[in-house]
């Protein structure tokens, strides 16, 4: 089995859920969580794969969680990780997706778990013309243990 056609699929899909990634994004965007208070956003995250009866799992303790996609045939394993806690920072940009909790999604996290979610909804949609594993990776909290690192 070669690679190109189940990639050139791949990014057909992902070309025709354009505007869904968009939606996706500015709903994140607009409901911005700082570290360790991603309630609502675990639980969007979590919704949009149990929509699709993908096998997501929660994180015992915390608000993380991942979907493994196995493809047709053993092979490879790869992970791929989209953060998506917010900064404690007001935001003023005047978008009408703008959030007005007090945090903002600065660094793109809202953006890039977008992005996995879409993405991740493709590989299923293809999952039995490729071979090996694809662990998708939500990770809550990412800022705070940057900060607390002094970074």
């Amino acid at each position: 089995m070669t690679a190109e056609p189940v990639i050139q699929e791949i990014w057909r899909l992902l070309q025709a859920r354009r505007e869904e990634m968009r939606e996706h994004r500015r709903w994140l965007h607009q409901h911005a969580e700082i570290s360790f208070q991603e309630t609502e956003t675990s639980r969007y995250i979590y919704e949009f794969y149990k929509k699709r009866n993908m096998p997501v799992k929660r994180q015992a303790h915390g608000n993380g969680m991942w979907v493994t996609i196995g493809g047709k045939n053993p092979g490879k394993h790869v992970a791929l990780r989209a953060d998506f806690d917010a900064l404690p920072i007001q935001e003023e940009t005047g978008l009408s997706f703008a959030c007005t909790t007090g945090a903002m999604h600065a660094c793109g996290h809202d953006a890039h778990t977008a992005y996995l979610m879409i993405l991740a909804g493709c590989l299923w949609d293809t999952r039995e013309r490729w071979n090996g594993t694809v662990r998708i990776l939500h990770q809550p909290a990412e800022e705070m243990r940057r900060a607390e690192r002094g970074q």
